[in-house]
Order: structure tokens, then sequence, then C-alpha cells
């Protein structure tokens, strides 16, 4: 009888699953910290998990990754004993089921420390001891290759990409530790319309500007990067003269349309800079006006239809020049568009241009609203909004405009009838 009810009791206890097979009383896996090449880069020594090694110095980031093997985000770590190298820290937590060592070490030798990994459901996995191993950077020294900065090295002298007068010009001083630092000049000197700041940038400085003379240029930097370690390398560079001016916009121009806004780009390479454009034979359509200097545009609100054929001509800082013929044709328009255009579309920094508001019918009573905008306010300002009167199809506002050293284009928008438009002012320098 007694056996009986055991082996009913067993049978239940077995079907409902809460025998010895169910996985409600069985044993939960340990915790365990996971050490190999494919989890943290770590490689298991003596017990020790050697993690990938460091390197002092401030441009050296280091990570390294301690990882438990649940995949539970809601798992805590802790330094137990020994200590991390100096200048790291390890989070509590970081991700799913791990977390970071992270800094910059500032000490060299090899530092072992305990993690404890600790689950959400309190179990403590068994300790794991890690190592890494800080060494001391590798010697610092200025690149010159043809990867590196374009340099080729001849006895001894870097020699840096070739530069032409009149056109400009980027040399890169490259530090082997990508570390930084400063630099000056301490012999021999720069192409004239080059100079070289004492620092830019993690990798080192920079060689840069407009040469405005021909020759073979020798200079010696030396430098102390971010950790103090000295450089020095001497370097040159030869300019070549002027490269032949050449216009580059291509066939010229595109048609418009009576009181249709309007715009046209000329462009050139080669020559010495700066450039002038400048009309030298024919006739533009009336209501266009060219802008000068780079970015040379041609344009405005053409006011009379017909073919009108001219020249453009470039000339450069040498007195060397390029032409080119251009024809526009200006269809006539039954209708006055909705328009923003400004007069001149070209003005030198400080001085003003006048915009204005075309509608294609009247406005009705009580006007109508347009809101200006300039997307370079700090060379360019407009009034919020103007008003066309009840019953007029125009109105006009005023563009403020501030000197500028290298020359700007600004796009001056506009909203109104329900439609954004735009028009652009090219400020030349002063």
């Amino acid at each position: 009888m007694t056996k009986a009810i055991i082996f009913r009791v067993t049978a239940v206890v077995l079907l409902l699953g809460l025998g010895p097979v169910s996985t409600a009383l069985a044993k939960a896996p340990p915790l365990l910290q996971e050490c190999s090449s494919s989890s943290n880069g770590g490689t298991m020594v003596n017990g020790v998990c050697v993690l990938p090694g460091a390197i002092a110095g401030g441009a050296h980031d280091y990570f390294g990754y301690i990882i438990a093997n649940n995949g539970e985000s809601s798992d805590r770590f802790a330094v137990v004993s020994g200590i991390l190298p100096t200048g790291f820290f390890m989070q509590s937590h970081y991700g799913v089921a791990d977390t970071l060592i992270n800094g910059v070490a500032t000490q060299t030798g090899t530092f072992k420390f305990v993690v404890k990994a600790t689950d959400a459901d309190d179990r403590t996995s068994s300790l794991q001891t890690y190592s890494i191993t800080v060494t001391a950077p590798p010697p610092d020294k200025l690149l010159c290759s043809p990867g590196d900065n374009g340099g080729t090295l001849v006895n001894g002298v870097c020699v840096l990409p070739g530069a032409a007068v009149g056109q400009g010009y980027e040399g890169f001083i490259i530090t082997s530790n990508n570390s930084g630092g400063s630099f000056l000049i301490i012999s021999g000197s720069l192409p004239p319309g080059l100079i070289m700041p004492a620092s830019y940038g993690a990798s080192g400085t920079i060689v840069a500007g407009t040469p405005t003379q021909q020759g073979t240029f020798t200079f010696t930097v030396k430098g102390t990067d971010q950790e103090g370690q000295p450089l020095q390398q001497t370097y040159s560079i030869t300019v070549g003269p002027p490269l032949p001016l050449v216009i580059t916009s291509g066939s010229c121009c595109a048609s418009g349309s009576v009181r249709a806004p309007y715009a046209a780009g000329f462009f050139a390479d080669g020559g010495g800079q700066p450039v002038i454009w400048s009309i030298t034979s024919g006739q533009v359509p009336p209501g266009l006006s060219l802008c000068a200097s780079p970015p040379a545009a041609l344009g405005g609100l053409p006011t009379t239809a017909g073919t009108f054929t001219f020249t453009v001509t470039v000339t450069d800082s040498q007195g060397s020049q390029a032409t080119e013929p251009a024809s526009i044709t200006i269809q006539p328009s039954s209708s006055t568009p909705d328009s923003v255009s400004l007069s001149p579309a070209c003005v030198r920094g400080g001085l003003t241009s006048t915009g204005t508001i075309r509608l294609s019918s009247p406005a009705p009573s009580g006007g109508t609203v347009v809101d200006l905008s300039s997307d370079h306010t700090s060379y360019a300002t407009v009034p919020s909004n103007v008003t066309v009167p009840a019953g007029a199809m125009s109105t006009t506002f005023t563009v403020n405009t501030q000197p500028s050293s290298l020359g700007e284009t600004v796009t001056i928008g506009a909203i109104f009838d329900g439609q954004y438009f735009q028009t652009g002012l090219t400020i030349t320098p002063i």
C-alpha cells in the first residue's frame, strides 16, 4: 500500500514537471567571465586573462572589455583587488553582459587586477584575474612618403609636392604618432605667400597659402609633440610658373525670360590669383550685370527680349588673359511672374544692394506681407519682412553687407503667395 502511494505521487510529480528533470528546480549554470581572442581579445595564461596591451601617452586611447557568459544587461562588475593601469577606469556596467576599461595610460608596466561580476539574481562569478601591460610609445618622427604627406625623401630632405605661382597650396607636416604638438621653422624660409601655423590638429601642422614667387625653398621644421618627444625635419617646396589661364565654364549661356530672375556663372583654372572678369565686347541683356570678382556671375532681371552676343574675358594677376564668346537669348514673357531680385547682384563688402519683390498681380486690400531671410547673416542682413502695398505689384528693400576679405555668396530668400523664392548676392573682397 505504501509503495503504491509513493509510485503515484512520483508519477504525478513527473507529469507536472516538478521532478528532478524540471528546469525550475535545476541548478543554474555558474556566471563566468570570458577570455578569448574572439570575445574580448584576451589570452588565458596560467589562470590570468591577459588583455590587449596599451601604449602610454595622450595620443593612445585604450579600450578593453570584461565580458560575462550570460548575455544579461543587468550584470555589474567591480575591481576587488589589484589596480588598473594609471589613467584607466572601469565602469560598473557598459553594455549587455559586459563593461569597458578605458582611458589614457600615464605609466608603463604590467598591472594585475581581479574583477568580480554579479548578475540580478546575485549569482557571483568565480573571481577572474586580468593583466594589462602598458609600454612606452615608439619614438615619434616627422613622416615623409607619398602615402603620408605626398613627400619624397631625397638626401635627408623631405621634398613636398610642388606648387605654382598664384594657385592655392597645402603641404602637410605629419607626426608618426599622430600626437600633434607645436612646430616652428628654425632655418630657411617658406615660399613667399605660404604660412605654417604652430599647430594644426592631431597629426601635426600644415603649410598653406598662395605662392607668389617661383623657386625652390628649403626650410627646417623643429617641434615637440604632445608627449614631449623632440621632432626635426628639413623640407623643400618647388614653386613653378603660373599654370595656363583657361576658362572652364563650358558653353554659355542658358536662355531666360523677360522679368524672370536670371543667373549664369563663369569659372577659370590656372593663372595667378586673384583674377578679374569683364565683358570686353558685345552687349549683355539689359537688366543683367557681371560680378567681376570670383565667384563670377552674370545675373539680374532681364528687361528686353532678344539674342545678345558678347565676349567674356578673365585676367589674372600676371596680366594673362583668356576669352570666351557667349550669347544669351531672352524670351518675351506674357505675364509678370512672382520673383525676388537684387540690383546689383554683386557688391563689395560693406556696401548695399537693393532688393525688389514683384507680384504677378496687384496686392489685395491690406497689402501682401513678404517674409525675408539671409542664409549668412554675418555677411548680409535683410529686414524680417516687407509689405507690398494694396494695389501695387512691387516693393523694394535694402540688403546691408559686411566687409569680407575672401568674398562670399549669400542666398536671399522671400516667402509670399504661398511660395518660396530666392536669389543670390555675391559679396566681393574689400
